[in-house]
């Protein structure tokens, strides 16, 4: 039982760090696809220029 207890706390922690790294890089992934969106969506007003 103490080992299932100790493997439970080292799985729950690796989870915390997983979960920390996908938040950050989820909100970075987020950021970047938002830029880009914005970027192509001004595309076609500096073609209109023309």
């Amino acid at each position: 039982m103490l080992a299932y207890r100790t493997n439970h706390r080292v799985i729950s922690a690796a989870c915390d760090r997983v979960c920390k790294y996908l938040k950050r890089n989820l909100h970075f992934i987020n950021i970047n696809s938002t830029l880009r969106f914005i970027w192509y969506d001004q595309i076609p007003l500096l073609d209109s220029g023309d």
